[in-house]
């Protein structure tokens, strides 16, 4: 069995020591309290019928200023008591929770029954060769970390120490530029789908809205959704109110996945509204969806002018991007 700690025995050996030669058994607690040190505490002895007691009022643990043979060289151990600082054993991974070195126990630890262990457990001592080689820590007194609400701004949140302990109570701070929150912001390209989808928001890292878009809903349906949603404001998704000034007659012509509106002549202009990288949603039953609603769905704007409209179909541009 080993302990941790060192038991002292004050007021007891020089009693013990007049039976030393009278009895084994004396003997052998002699020798076993000259070795633990010293304990102080009310001791009995019963010898030859007569019972002796030693008094006390109390005991105490410490560590001892030089421990007998702590472990081999190149061994590990394990230090479980109290410390003034340092993390809770039971907030620690115990088999990641080791030290090569006094000092790095010190630094968590700072002070306490622990330390004084490390201390001697990384130290030469005379019937040990060489010095432990890992000692696992494991603390059994908790220990808190001091935190500070921020008053102003309200509801900002608080200050944390890193430290555990009371050490953390004299940390001052003091803000000195009340810089407020740039909220993140999000740019990205809405295509109309043809069948319902449902959609879910995430504000602040916590699940915030489910959002039903229905079929063929237009970036108007979706600015209108989002910014129905508690911590979200929502820019753009505006409809572009015409393509055309009038009545056109057009040629279409599809190459792979661009689709190409060409206007006949004296027919009417392509608006000047119309810009790249918006996207256009042809439904089906429209002249220009085809005799088999071959050209029905999303497209991006790849280039524009008065005269010539050129798209990029939905699906491809999901590969590409």
């Amino acid at each position: 069995m080993s302990l941790s700690g060192h038991l002292k025995v004050f007021a007891s050996t020089s009693i013990l020591g007049t039976f030393y030669h009278a009895n084994p058994s004396i003997r052998f607690l002699y020798n076993t309290l000259k070795h633990l040190g010293e304990i102080i505490m009310a001791i009995a002895i019963t010898v030859g019928g007569s019972r002796t007691l030693v008094p006390s009022v109390y005991s105490t643990f410490s560590v001892a200023s030089s421990i007998l043979s702590p472990a081999a060289a190149g061994r590990s151990v394990l230090l479980l008591g109290e410390a003034s600082e340092g993390p809770g054993g039971a907030a620690l991974d115990l088999t990641r929770n080791f030290f090569t070195s006094f000092d790095d126990v010190k630094d968590i630890y700072t002070s306490g029954p622990i330390v004084d262990a490390a201390r001697q457990f990384f130290s030469t001592q005379p019937s040990a060769t060489g010095q432990i080689f890992r000692a696992y820590v494991y603390k059994t007194n908790a220990s808190t970390r001091a935190e500070k609400t921020v008053a102003s701004p309200s509801g900002y949140g608080k200050l944390v120490s890193v430290l555990y302990g009371d050490r953390g109570n004299y940390i001052r701070s003091q803000i000195l530029d009340a810089q407020a929150e740039t909220k993140p912001s999000v740019t990205f390209q809405y295509l109309p789908s043809p069948a319902a989808r449902n959609l879910k928001t995430s504000v602040s890292g916590a699940i915030s809205a489910t959002l039903a878009l229905g079929a063929d809903d237009l970036a108007t349906d979706l600015a209108t959704l989002l910014g129905g949603v508690t911590g979200l404001s929502v820019s753009g998704g505006t409809a572009r109110t015409s393509i055309v000034s009038g009545p056109m007659t057009a040629d279409l012509s599809a190459s792979g996945d661009i689709l190409t509106i060409t206007r006949a002549s004296g027919s009417s202009t392509f608006s000047a509204s119309i810009q790249v990288g918006d996207t256009l949603y042809i439904d089906a039953g429209l002249a220009v969806s085809g005799a088999s609603d071959e050209n029905a769905g999303s497209y991006v704007v790849t280039s524009v002018s008065t005269t010539i409209l050129s798209l990029q179909a939905y699906q491809l541009m999901l590969q590409i991007f």
